[in-house]
């Protein structure tokens, strides 16, 4: 028969000598296995000693992910997951990966598995529905989007990502509705201005739309596209 599988984790950061720890934890490993009789097992299977490897991954990953390296980022995060599921945020950060990598099914599989250890974090819902937005799961994207804005009411990218689910729809009115919260939670992302803008052009609300446009410039100069934009709505004013 088999017996023993040895797994050793040590959480405690304040242990400063960690490679002296790790030869004594093997030390003793050795003795155990040394002292069971030969005729009582058939196999003894001891697993490498993990001694903050899933943080060391962990943080590589994260570094992967920021730089842009998904490759590297993937296996970083994977080892976390053999070594420690329960790795806190894990799942949801290879998550971000897999979206990165236009994978979004295995995306949602593992913001799945996140809510299942956090049902209330609000970025995964956000994370999550930004991904069934890409799969064309409308409906599956607002009710996330909702989500994230119910456990966060200053979510200013539900408010964002929300309104660009409902330019796909064409409802401006909404998309509106949706950027004025997203405005008013942060007055200064000329993004948020834009999109109103030009759904107020297709509104041929000119007036509110000139107003927007105006503010882009304000936050954004080097924005060439919003004076054009801006020209134009002011051409379509003229004609009123």
């Amino acid at each position: 028969m088999k017996i023993c599988v040895y797994i050793i984790n040590i959480k405690h950061k304040s242990i400063k000598q960690m490679s002296d720890l790790n030869d004594f934890l093997k030390l003793i490993l050795k003795i155990i296995v040394d002292n069971i009789p030969e005729e009582e097992y058939s196999e003894i299977e001891v697993l490498e000693l993990n001694i903050f490897e899933d943080e060391k991954h962990f943080k590589t990953g994260l570094m992967n992910l920021t730089t842009g390296n998904l490759e590297d980022a993937l296996e970083d995060f994977t080892k976390v997951i053999k070594i420690n599921p329960q790795f806190e945020s894990i799942h949801y950060n290879r998550g971000l990966v897999f979206q990165k990598s236009n994978k979004h099914k295995e995306a949602i599989k593992d913001f799945n598995k996140e809510l299942e250890s956090n049902i209330n974090n609000s970025q995964t819902y956000l994370a999550r529905g930004t991904s069934h937005f890409k799969l064309d799961k409308i409906s599956r994207a607002i009710k996330d989007y909702d989500k994230a804005i119910k456990l966060d009411p200053d979510c200013e990218s539900a408010y964002h990502n929300t309104s660009v689910v409902y330019i796909k729809l064409k409802k401006f009115k909404n998309t509106i509705n949706s950027l004025n919260k997203a405005i008013e939670i942060n007055p200064v992302n000329s993004q948020n201005y834009t999109l109103r803008a030009n759904c107020q052009t297709i509104l041929n609300n000119f007036n509110a739309a000139i107003k927007d446009y105006n503010k882009v410039t304000e936050l954004n100069p080097s924005d060439t596209n919003t004076y054009y934009s801006r020209e134009l709505a002011l051409y379509n004013l003229s004609g009123l």
